[in-house]
C-alpha cells in the first residue's frame, strides 16, 4: 500500500477506538483486544478491521468537527493513500508482516 500507518486503534466495544501505543497482533478476526458490540454489523473475517484515510479525518477536523483518529471506529488510520482508489480485492501491507485484503467499501453507520 502506498502510504503510511499513522495509528492502530481498538476499543472494548463501541466508539471511540483509542490508539494502541505499542505493537499489537492482527489476525483474521481483527486487531488483538478489539471488541465489537453488534456482531450482525461489525467484525468477522470479512469485516475484521476498518481502515480510514487520515486525510479525511484531518479535513473534517479542519472544518471544525470534533473528530480525531479512532473517533469513527477505525482500527487503521493511514496516510498518503487515496481512498477513492481503494477497491475490493486489493491487498495492502500493514507494517512489516501483515497483509490485509479490502473486502468491501463501507458506508458510515447511523451511530
Amino acid at each position: 500500500m502506498p502510504g503510511f500507518l499513522k495509528q492502530v486503534s481498538r476499543s472494548n466495544g463501541g466508539l471511540p477506538k483509542r490508539a494502541i501505543p505499542q505493537p499489537v497482533m492482527m489476525d483474521a478476526t481483527g486487531v488483538e483486544g478489539d471488541r465489537h458490540r453488534d456482531l450482525r454489523y461489525h467484525g468477522g473475517p470479512n469485516k475484521a478491521v476498518l481502515m480510514i484515510a487520515a486525510e479525511l479525518i484531518d479535513a473534517l477536523a479542519a472544518r471544525g468537527y470534533p473528530i480525531y483518529y479512532g473517533a469513527l471506529g477505525e482500527n487503521l488510520t493511514v496516510t498518503d493513500s487515496d481512498p477513492h482508489l481503494w477497491r475490493s480485492g486489493q491487498r495492502y501491507r500493514i507494517g512489516e508482516d501483515a497483509v490485509i485484503e479490502l473486502t468491501k467499501i463501507r458506508t458510515p453507520c447511523g451511530t
